[in-house]
C-alpha cells in the first residue's frame, strides 16, 4: 500500500484562553465568504455560539459564556486543517479536546478488506473492542469498522469513503472523479488531563497517532508506517488528595463561582477560604477540649 500519504485534520475541537471576539475574528477568514451565524441556542452549558459558513455549508462552530469561562471552537471535514493551523498560529496556549486524523485513504481494489483482515487480527491479539456499521454482507457499500471504544481516548474508523462521496455529492463533475474505491483509515483522539491536551494542541497530526500501542501495529502492519509513542493520557494515577480535589472542584464549582463574585478577586477569595478554613480548624479544636 502506498504510504506516501500525509497524515492530516479530518476534525479539530479546542478550548482556548481568548476572548470570543478574539477567537470569532481570527478564523472569519478561514475561506473565502465565510460569515458568522448566530446561533439560537449553544449546545453543553454554553451561553453563546456562532456558526461559520460559506458557499458550501457549516465550516465549523464557537461556543462561549455561560457555565464555561473559555471558548470553545469545533470544526469537521475540510475545513478542520485550516482551523486547527489557525488555532495553532494565534492562540498556542490552546488545549485539544479532540482530533480526527485520516492516517491514510487507498483506492486499491479490495484495500477495505486487506486492511480490515489485517487489523482484526492485531484487534484480536492485543483485545481491542470491534463494531461494525453499514453494509457489510450484500452491497458491501457504506460499511464502517471501528476499533476501539467510542468512549476511549483512542478510536478508529475504517470506512467506505467512496460510498459517502457518492451519497453527498450533487455535481456531476466532482461525482465523476469519486474513485470505484476508497477506504479511509482515520483515527479520533480525545486526550485525557490538562498535560495531554496541551501537549496534543502541539503535535503534529502523524505524531498523534501514536497514542495507542494496538494503532501503531496496525499503521505498520498495514501501511508500513512507523509512529512514535503519544501520550494522550495522564502519566500517573492522581492521589488521593489531587482526585478529591477536583471533585470539590466540579461539585460546588458554582458556589466557588458565586464567593468569587462576592469577594471581586481571585486574591480576596483565596484569603477568605484561608482564614475561614483556620475558623473551622479552630471550632473543631474547641469542640473536641
Amino acid at each position: 500500500m502506498d504510504n506516501s500519504y500525509a497524515p492530516r485534520f479530518d476534525a479539530y475541537a479546542a478550548t482556548i484562553p481568548a476572548s470570543p471576539s478574539d477567537v470569532l475574528d481570527a478564523l472569519e477568514g478561514l475561506t473565502a465568504g465565510a460569515a458568522w451565524d448566530r446561533l439560537e441556542r449553544a449546545p453543553h452549558g454554553y451561553g453563546c455560539g456562532a456558526r461559520l459558513v460559506d458557499e458550501e455549508g457549516q465550516l465549523g462552530q464557537v461556543w462561549w459564556g455561560g457555565r464555561h469561562t473559555r471558548p470553545h471552537a469545533s470544526f469537521q471535514g475540510d475545513a478542520s486543517p485550516a482551523a486547527a493551523t489557525v488555532l495553532r498560529d494565534c492562540f498556542p496556549d490552546h488545549s485539544m479536546a479532540r482530533g480526527d486524523v485520516i492516517a491514510f485513504e487507498s483506492a486499491e481494489p479490495g484495500a477495505f478488506d486487506r486492511v480490515q483482515a489485517a487489523c482484526l487480527q492485531v484487534a484480536a491479539a492485543q483485545r481491542v473492542r470491534v463494531r461494525t456499521a453499514g453494509d457489510h454482507l450484500l452491497t458491501m457499500e457504506g460499511r464502517t469498522t471501528y476499533y476501539g471504544s467510542p468512549k476511549a481516548v483512542v478510536m478508529v474508523r475504517q470506512y467506505d469513503k467512496a460510498a459517502e462521496l457518492r451519497a453527498k455529492l450533487r455535481d456531476p463533475a466532482r461525482l465523476a472523479l469519486v474513485p470505484p474505491e476508497l477506504v479511509r483509515f482515520e483515527m479520533q483522539l480525545r486526550p485525557q488531563g490538562a498535560e495531554a491536551k496541551r501537549a496534543a494542541a502541539l503535535a503534529s497530526p502523524a505524531e498523534l497517532l501514536g497514542s495507542a500501542k494496538w494503532l501503531r501495529t496496525m499503521l505498520q502492519d498495514v501501511a508500513g508506517l512507523q509512529v512514535d509513542p503519544f501520550r494522550a493520557r495522564p502519566l500517573w494515577r492522581q492521589s488521593d488528595v489531587e482526585g478529591s480535589y477536583w471533585w470539590m472542584l466540579r461539585q460546588f464549582r458554582h458556589v466557588l463561582r458565586s464567593k468569587l463574585n462576592d469577594a471581586g478577586s481571585a486574591a480576596c477569595l483565596g484569603l477568605q477560604l484561608v482564614d475561614d478554613l483556620v475558623l473551622i480548624e479552630q471550632e473543631d479544636s474547641h469542640a473536641k477540649a
